[in-house]
C-alpha cells in the first residue's frame, strides 16, 4: 500500500510538471498600438494633394521681394503643414520672408479645398441586416465578388499679394486645383489590392546657386 502511495505521489508531481511546460510553451505576448484618428494614407492623400496646388501657384515678382507671409485665410485642419509648405514655396522663388513692420508685400494664400472623396463601386451583395422572426436580426457580411473603392485629395489654392503701404493689389494667383489618388481592389473575395500616386513626383531638395 505505500509503494503505491509513492507511485501515485509521483504520477502526480509529472503531471503537474508536464501541464507548467504546456503552459510555459503555449504563453504568449500581446502588443497594444495605438490608432490615430486619422490614418497615414489620408495624411499621404492630402499633403500629397496640397503639395502639387501650391507647387503649381504662380506667384509673380517676388525674388529678391520683402514679402510677409499671411496665412490667416487658410482655414483647414491642416493648416500647419499648408502654411510651411507654402512659405517653402515663396522662399524657392527668392521671396525674403520678412515681418509684417520689415516687408514690402504681404501675401495672404486661401484655400478652397482641402479634403478627400470616397466612392464604392461594389458587384455583388452589400452588408445588409437580415430580421428573423422570433430571434431578432442577423448580420450578414458583404459578398463582394468585386469591389474597388477609391479615395481622392482635392487641393484648391489662391493667393493675393498687396502692398503694405497703400493696400493695393500687386498680383493674384490663378485657382489651382490638384488631386492625389488612392484605390482598393478586391477581387473574388481577395483583396485588398492598393494603388496610390501619393508618392509619385516627390519633392527634390533645392539649394539657391549662390549657396553651390
Amino acid at each position: 500500500m505505500h509503494i503505491v502511495t509513492r507511485r501515485t505521489g509521483s504520477s502526480r508531481l509529472l503531471i503537474v510538471l508536464c501541464l507548467s511546460l504546456v503552459l510555459a510553451l503555449c504563453g504568449c505576448g500581446t502588443k497594444k498600438m495605438t490608432l490615430p484618428g486619422r490614418s497615414a494614407s489620408e495624411q499621404l492623400l492630402i499633403s500629397a494633394a496640397a503639395d502639387r496646388a501650391i507647387d503649381g501657384s504662380n506667384v509673380f515678382s517676388i525674388r529678391g521681394k520683402k514679402v510677409f507671409f499671411d496665412p490667416s485665410a487658410i482655414a483647414t485642419t491642416d493648416k500647419a503643414y499648408v502654411t510651411a509648405q507654402w512659405r517653402a514655396a515663396l522662399a524657392r522663388q527668392g521671396a525674403l520672408l520678412q515681418a509684417k513692420e520689415e516687408a514690402e508685400l504681404a501675401i495672404v494664400p486661401r484655400a478652397g479645398a482641402l479634403s478627400i472623396d470616397r466612392t464604392i463601386w461594389l458587384f455583388g451583395l452589400p452588408s445588409m441586416t437580415l430580421p428573423i422572426p422570433m430571434a431578432g436580426n442577423i448580420e450578414l457580411p458583404e459578398l463582394a465578388l468585386f469591389k474597388m473603392v477609391t479615395h481622392t485629395a482635392v487641393a484648391k489654392f489662391a493667393a493675393l499679394a498687396t502692398d503694405l503701404k497703400d493696400g493695393s493689389c500687386v498680383f493674384e494667383t490663378g485657382q489651382h486645383f490638384a488631386r492625389a489618388r488612392e484605390r482598393s481592389f478586391w477581387f473574388l473575395l481577395f483583396g485588398p489590392f492598393t494603388f496610390s500616386d501619393a508618392a509619385k513626383n516627390p519633392q527634390k531638395p533645392f539649394q539657391p546657386d549662390s549657396q553651390h
